[in-house]
């Protein structure tokens, strides 16, 4: 695979160009950047396969290199020293991340995963996984969900509750209809989690915004339009979601 690295940090370069030359042969570094207007430069005249990117430059961040991008689609391994909203987002695994300072192990075992999907061919979904994330952080409104069918866009207040199946999640809405979408329920707890959603527990994730009522006596949420969610709440769970309503 063809990398381009870009950081604003020039020992970030000299670094991860030799520990590549150690722990990933496959990799052959053929490009360098130190912002965002270099970056795209360098990406248009070398169309790499792989990126490794910084999260804060001194004229931007890769989130804005990102929405500038166009075909072909690079993987991305961000490199990141501090940035906390960068970390809590790739929690959802859209993307990899390596923190700074770079270690040898985390950085092969990023490597092998980017050659792994850039041979399946999944690098396009995993940028479209990450624009997802960006727009649900930024809007606050908005998810984009996928099932076997149809691309849906989704009011998050419309949003009831979301159930796990197996390694499936079901949205179940407010006007009744349920969407069932080839993702763990974790990764989506992850991405709604500062939209005031609760994980009741490993089966369910709860928008408190659309809580009416907990009934004690049937063991379940009662949510706007009279839906129920049956489910057994310990006296701590129901606690920590009542603060959040």
């Amino acid at each position: 695979m063809r990398a381009v690295i870009i950081d604003d940090e020039k020992h970030i370069h000299s670094t991860l160009t030799t520990l590549l030359e150690r722990v990933a042969a496959e990799v052959s570094v053929v490009g360098h950047a130190y912002g965002v207007a270099e970056g795209l430069e360098r990406i248009d005249q070398l169309s790499p396969d792989l990126l490794f990117l910084d999260i804060r430059m001194e004229d931007g961040t890769g989130f804005e290199l990102l929405n500038q991008l166009d075909k072909p689609y690079p993987y991305i391994i961000f490199v990141s020293a501090h940035d906390e909203y960068a970390l809590k987002a790739f929690k959802f695994r859209a993307l990899d991340y390596l923190m700074k300072p770079v270690e040898s192990t985390a950085l092969q075992e990023a490597v092998s995963r980017a050659a792994q999907r850039y041979k399946s061919g999944l690098i396009k979904d995993q940028l479209d996984n990450l624009s997802q994330l960006i727009q649900t952080r930024q809007t606050g409104k908005k998810i984009v969900l996928r099932d076997a069918e149809n691309v849906r866009i989704i009011n998050v207040d419309n949003i009831l509750w979301l159930s796990a199946e197996g390694s499936y999640t079901s949205f179940h809405l407010l006007k009744g209809e349920t969407l069932v979408v080839s993702r763990h329920l974790k990764e989506y707890a992850e991405m709604l989690s500062s939209f005031n959603f609760y994980r009741l527990h490993r089966s369910y994730l709860v928008n408190c915004n659309q809580i009416v009522r907990y009934d004690k006596s049937e063991a379940s949420l009662i949510l706007n339009g009279g839906r129920e969610l049956p489910v057994a709440l310990r006296k701590e769970q129901l606690k920590e979601m009542l603060a959040k309503l």
